[in-house]
């Protein structure tokens, strides 16, 4: 794995980017109930937090693949606006 991050990190240096460490994360996908191994990442001296799910593309995924994070989302956006049109609708 580390040899990846030193590939990663040579392309990023050849065009001129930085990797934000405070916005970066790994994810390992698994079954349910499956545990897997997580070593130690490090990039630059500081290391790379894991986590359980994560926002990709507007996408809440989390490390099974399972909808369930990306659905609670939506309805956390959703309940106030529905309960903002129930009470309006007597008025147009």
């Amino acid at each position: 794995m580390g040899e990846n991050l030193e590939t990663v990190d040579t392309w990023l240096d050849e065009i001129n980017l930085h990797l934000n460490l405070k916005k970066t994360s790994v994810i390992c996908f698994s079954k349910q109930g499956c545990k897997l191994d997580k070593p130690e990442l490090r990039y630059k001296n500081s290391k790379i937090l894991y986590a359980t799910s994560l926002k990709f593309l507007g996408l809440h995924i989390d490390e099974h693949l399972i909808r369930k994070a990306h659905i609670n989302k939506v309805i956390q956006k959703i309940v106030p606006v529905s309960k903002a049109f129930t009470r309006i609708r007597n008025y147009y």
